[in-house]
C-alpha cells in the first residue's frame, strides 16, 4: 500500500515479503531524491491487503490503515495510525 502525502513523499506500509509473510514495516519514499527512509515504530499488526486513508492534520499528515490479513490469512479488524 502506498499513500501520497501532502509534501510529495509517499508512505509505503505493510505488504508481503518474497516468502508471503506479512510485513510490519513502513518506509517513506522521497521522489525528488529517489530515496527511502525507514519509518520509526513498526506496525502493531503486520498486515497486507489493507485499506489506507490520508488524514491531513494541522501540522502533519496521518495515514489510517484499516483491516487486512495476517501471514496465516486471518482477518485483522483493527485500525492503525502512522
Amino acid at each position: 500500500m502506498a499513500v501520497s502525502l501532502r509534501d510529495g513523499s509517499v508512505l509505503i506500509a505493510g505488504g508481503v515479503d518474497k516468502a508471503g509473510k506479512a510485513l510490519g514495516s513502513g518506509e517513506i519514499y522521497d521522489p525528488s531524491r529517489g530515496t527511502f527512509t525507514d519509518v520509526s515504530g513498526a506496525l502493531a499488526s503486520p498486515r497486507f491487503d489493507r485499506a489506507a486513508v490520508l488524514l491531513s492534520g494541522l501540522d502533519k499528515d496521518f495515514v489510517a490503515l484499516f483491516g487486512g490479513s495476517t501471514s496465516g490469512g486471518a482477518q485483522i479488524s483493527s485500525v492503525e495510525l502512522f
